[in-house]
């Protein structure tokens, strides 16, 4: 599930794909959301408020893309390391 931008709105559902280099968003319903340059800059468990929303054992990445844009992805904590594969972390 991801929320954009990272902090607001809703969560959508959706998948991440991290092909050719480029991490992009496939919501259930719209258009793909693509993330140029993406990096993770943070991962955390969600809130209790969150957890009402999204599966409490989660863990929310809070990734930052060109163009000053955010958004938060919901994972499973054993798909972390595939989604930092396609969303590198910052300074790294």
């Amino acid at each position: 599930m991801v929320r954009i931008p990272a902090g607001e709105g809703r969560w959508r559902v959706g998948r991440v794909y991290g092909e050719r280099g480029v991490a992009r968003w496939v919501p259930q319903r719209g258009e793909p959301v693509v993330l140029p340059g993406g990096r993770a800059t943070g991962i955390r468990v969600p809130s209790v408020k969150e957890g009402i929303s999204i599966n409490p054992g989660s863990r929310i990445v809070t990734c930052a893309y060109d163009g000053g844009g955010s958004i938060e992805i919901a994972v499973m904590p054993l798909d972390v390391r595939e989604l930092l594969e396609a969303v590198p972390q910052a300074g790294s």
